[in-house]
């Protein structure tokens, strides 16, 4: 009998029963089957002669053919598993005797016949093709094929000792599998009973990955063969055998980039990482279906945080090993960008619809932050959303905007869960601040614990707008959500990044249809606040000037979104005033009085903002002879004309309260970053020239001087020099209540130290004088 079927398992031969009896039975049943002659005495131990059959069954059985393992009862005592019966006829059959007792079949057949079954399949695992042999990736082929069958048919078989390759890559798929981090526990434990189940299969999943790797395709080889014999065994049985399969084999995938990030001057490691993240897309696209959970872990390949970490510590040292940190830090980007590209491959080749929104849902997912990844890959995967699979594929478009719906509802609700801690945490800094809350801008986080909050949903509001802009029927959803209760602080971050999205939208689609559009969409306050900020971006503070289509937009915004009471809301006007007619503001100005302070110094502002330059000057327009003001040229209103209007407005007239007309003047002296000493004066000035030419002091003039006195230390001296004495030229007294502002201001800076109003007040008639004194007598 040749060696090698010895070392299969086929026995060595006849051999004597272990009970006397029947060994001495059978002797003399076979005493007339001995040869004539006398055979040959035998050595002590039979020698096989070297020829080719003993050096092939060495080579095809990887050495195991010369060894004989004592352990293994099919090779040396096969004997005891026989009984002989000696009746009528000869009859031998399975002796109980050798499987009952303590020992039982389980304890001893067995675990013989599994260990018989591990050494075979070792055999064929670690055989090795010739090179020479021109069939070499045929026989490589069927040798994967035979293995994945057998791995996948012998449940329970656990890799043999003596083959540490097959042992290692058991204790890497159960590692792998222990150690991820975004599997729940129940499929953790699902996992780990498949690896149990099935030791061969999942060392063979991963083999090639618990040892080197010499080349780029080799790793993926016999994985992709198991992987397509788990599909065929699933359609066969029925269980979940694949999906289990894939979980397995990508947990291996991510604990090997996981090790490599941690361990980033490890070259090996690294190198390996990098090799089995290669073969990631051509083996994800050769087996016939992925599941949800295994596109899930190829997204996990993208949260590289750890290496910057690692790296961090290492570039405090020498120049090498900052050297090193970088190399690392490049190839684990690109192993994570590796990763997307899979997700785009199975997106695009599996014709399976969810399959491809699985994919989907991963690529959107990094690239709105719910799976964890730096913020340049975040900018890749948001690329991948919107330049490939949006743009590429109707169907994957829809299923892009299935997706960032769903991602902003995920903002949604944890904009409501964080609605108390951010409020606690901006009243504590508002606190801290003294309560001021003039200088705070609307739209910039108050605390740490907002802005933290507000960048947790940026991402996914940022696609979501992006989306928008290809489809304006999603603003609607969008300010849905932002308008929700308690979900302020998505509404603050949707505002505050509104204006890329209303650039974009406007040059797509024009600036006063999609303002008509979205304006169509609002309905409630918080909605309406949304359309607010939408419109406002739609207007830019530099640039070209809104063109009329935009401003006769949202004037019809205005007319057809009426108060309550019936009257319109001068905020829909705010975004175009500087490309209004001067002679069309001042009409507006009640309005904008009327409204809020926050509306009204909005107005101010908006009216100014491209005429910085000018601000300290009134602009006249030349008009000819019967050409009416609404003709003229002059836009906007420069903050010199805005203060000399306001004092020219006829409250009484456009049933405007006096109290809230003087509030309008001192919310502007109030404004010292806007309305500061030089544009004070200029209106001043201005009015009082207007005065010396005959036309009458407004109402509020003399306040406003002496609030300016209050508030203006370096106009003091203009003051006492030119203005009082140029308002005494003009006869200022005959005005009853102007001469006693006249007096008040005079008698403010009649003692002031740096300069005094004496000479003007010495200038005055001296009936106008004796009046003066008498009611401000000398100190």
């Amino acid at each position: 009998m040749r060696a090698a079927k010895v070392a299969r398992g086929l026995g060595s031969g006849i051999q004597l029963p272990v009970n006397m009896v029947d060994a001495c039975e059978l002797v003399l049943l076979n005493l007339q089957h001995l040869p004539k002659a006398r055979p040959q005495p035998q050595k002590t131990k039979k020698e096989r002669e070297v020829n080719l059959d003993y050096i092939i069954d060495a080579v095809l059985s990887n050495g195991a053919s010369l060894l004989r393992d004592e352990s293994r009862w099919y090779d040396r005592n096969g004997g005891e598993a026989w009984s002989l019966e000696i009746g009528d006829g000869v009859k031998f059959s399975i002796n109980e005797k050798a499987f009952s007792g303590g020992s039982g079949q389980e304890n001893y057949f067995q675990p013989q016949c599994k260990q018989a079954s591990a050494d075979a399949f070792s055999r064929i695992i670690s055989c090795k093709t010739s090179r020479r042999n021109g069939n070499d990736q045929a026989l490589t082929n069927f040798k994967n094929q035979l293995s994945a069958r057998l791995a996948w048919t012998l449940k329970g078989v656990e890799p043999p000792k003596q083959q540490p390759q097959l042992n290692a890559a058991y204790t890497l798929a159960m590692e792998s599998v222990r150690n991820s981090d975004l599997l729940e526990i129940g499929r953790k434990n699902e996992l780990q009973r498949m690896v149990k189940d099935f030791p061969l299969a999942a060392s063979c999943l991963v083999l090639e990955y618990a040892d080197q790797i010499t080349e780029e395709d080799e790793a993926a080889i016999l994985a992709k063969q198991m992987l397509y014999e788990a599909y065929m065994n699933e359609n066969t049985r029925g269980d979940n055998s694949e999906e289990y399969a894939l979980d397995v084999f990508m947990s291996c995938i991510c604990y090997i980039n996981k090790r490599a990030n941690l361990k980033p001057t490890d070259l090996d490691l690294k190198k390996k990482a990098s090799s089995v993240t290669r073969a990631l897309s051509q083996t994800l696209t050769s087996i016939p279906r992925v599941s949800k959970s295994a596109l899930s872990l190829i997204s996990s390949l993208c949260d590289i945080d750890a290496i910057y970490t690692a790296v961090a510590e290492l570039g405090k040292g020498t120049i090498s090993s900052s050297a090193a940190a970088h190399a690392a830090t490049t190839a684990a980007e690109k192993r994570a960008t590796i990763a997307l590209l899979a997700l785009r491959d199975c997106a695009f080749h599996f014709s399976d619809k969810d399959t491809q929104q699985a994919a989907v849902d991963c690529a959107v997912g990094i690239a709105t932050g719910r799976f964890l990844s730096p913020s340049n890959i975040q900018d890749k995967a948001l690329k991948l959303a919107m330049n490939v699979l949006y743009a590429k594929s109707s169907t994957l478009a829809e299923m892009v905007i299935v997706s960032a719906t769903s991602e902003l509802e995920r903002v949604t609700q944890y904009a409501i869960r964080n609605y108390e801690k951010v409020k606690t945490a901006n009243e504590v800094a508002k606190e801290k601040d003294g309560g001021d809350e003039k200088n705070r801008d609307a739209l910039v986080p108050h605390s740490l614990e907002e802005k933290e909050v507000m960048e947790n949903m940026k991402p996914a509001a940022m696609l979501y707008m992006a989306l928008c802009v290809r489809q304006p029927d999603m603003i609607k959803t969008l300010m849905l959500c932002s308008g929700r209760s308690r979900a302020d602080v998505l509404s603050k971050t949707v505002r505050g990044d509104m204006s890329k999205m209303a650039r974009a939208a406007a040059t797509a689609h024009g600036a006063a249809n999609i303002a008509l559009k979205v304006a169509d969409m609002t309905s409630e306050e918080k909605e309406v606040t949304l359309l607010l900020a939408f419109l406002d971006n739609l207007s830019p503070k530099s640039g070209p000037l809104p063109n009329q289509s935009l401003i006769d937009a949202c004037f019809q915004i205005q007319s057809d979104k009426l108060s309550l009471e019936g009257t319109e809301d001068p905020r829909f006007i705010i975004p175009v005033v500087s490309a209004l007619p001067r002679s069309a503001l001042v009409k507006q100005l009640p309005s904008f009085i009327s409204a809020s302070d926050r509306v009204y110094k909005a107005s101010l502002v908006r009216m100014s903002e491209r005429l910085s330059r000018q601000a300290t000057t009134f602009r006249n327009d030349d008009l000819s002879e019967g050409e009416d003001e609404s003709s003229a040229s002059l836009t906007g209103m420069t903050l010199c004309e805005q203060l000399v209007f306001l004092h020219r407005l006829d409250f009484a007239s456009v049933s405007l309260p006096q109290k809230r007309y003087l509030d309008a003047i001192q919310i502007c002296l109030e404004m010292d970053n806007l309305f500061t000493d030089r544009v004070i004066l200029s209106a001043l000035e201005y009015v009082s020239q207007q005065f010396l030419q005959g036309e009458k002091l407004p109402l509020a003039y003399m306040r406003t001087i002496i609030q300016t006195v209050s508030r203006h230390e370096t106009l003091h001296a203009w003051i006492c020099s030119e203005l009082l004495p140029r308002l005494l030229e003009g006869r200022v007294y005959e005005d009853r209540r102007q001469w006693e502002g006249w007096m008040r201001c005079a008698r403010m800076l009649e003692s002031t130290s740096a300069v005094s109003s004496i000479t003007a007040i010495n200038m005055l008639p001296e009936e106008q004088y004796r009046r003066y004194r008498s009611k401000y007598p000398e100190k």
